[in-house]
């Protein structure tokens, strides 16, 4: 099903060059809830010098209002830009869908997928930096609810975080993921009836076979 939450809209523009070209580092993190809604974040290590032009473009990559920080680090300073509590669903060229108990009754597990098509705005940048010539690395994080399984195109896995090295391009690039997390409550409610089954079954069987004890024999 897809999610529909009235929650805080949220917008990812396209990733700017002129940020990759003005940072060292940058990256886009998503942490992904089991209802559709979590948190996006985009930040970029700049040198001191270069950080408000990198801001700049911090704040272009997510236009909405949202909060933002900055710390100081040995020899960069980190910029970042986020929302929380957002409808994800409500990004750009962003499919959310997940595969609860309707869809499939008979399993323990509910299944979400997210898929991302993520595209690159020339903006003012000139051919060199659209040649990848001084443009920063960018990571693409992706946190799953639950155990990932799957994610396309391959990529380094360490529990539900998902991370991509992104090469800038002219072309949009899509990224996927398939995650599950495990229906306690109907593991519970099983596992209840079970108990009670088996209860009731322990306080019949007695007078069952003290029933069929009574009956006469047919001679």
């Amino acid at each position: 099903m897809r999610h529909r939450l009235l929650a805080v809209a949220v917008s990812l523009a396209a990733v700017p060059y002129l940020l990759l070209s003005s940072s060292r580092q940058a990256g886009v993190i998503t942490h992904l809830a089991p209802d559709g809604s979590g948190e996006r974040l985009v930040y970029a290590r700049a040198a001191t010098d270069r950080a408000p032009e990198a801001l700049k473009y911090v704040r272009r990559a997510i236009p909405t209002q949202a909060r933002e920080g900055r710390s100081l680090e040995t020899e960069s300073l980190l910029l970042w830009r986020d929302m929380q509590g957002a409808n994800l669903q409500r990004i750009a060229d962003v499919e959310i869908t997940t595969r609860g108990i309707i869809q499939a009754p008979l399993s323990i597990f509910t299944y979400h997928t997210w898929k991302e098509t993520l595209s690159f705005d020339r903006g003012e940048a000139t051919e060199v930096e659209l040649q990848g010539k001084g443009l920063a690395e960018l990571k693409y994080i992706l946190r799953m609810p639950g155990k990932v399984i799957s994610q396309s195109p391959p990529a380094k896995v360490e529990d539900n975080k998902i991370e991509w090295d992104v090469r800038p391009s002219a072309n949009a690039q899509t990224f996927s993921a398939e995650s599950r997390t495990v229906r306690w409550a109907y593991i519970l409610l099983l596992l209840y009836v079970l108990v009670f089954l088996g209860v009731k079954t322990a306080q019949y069987a007695p007078r069952v076979a003290r029933q069929i004890r009574r009956r006469p024999r047919r001679i």
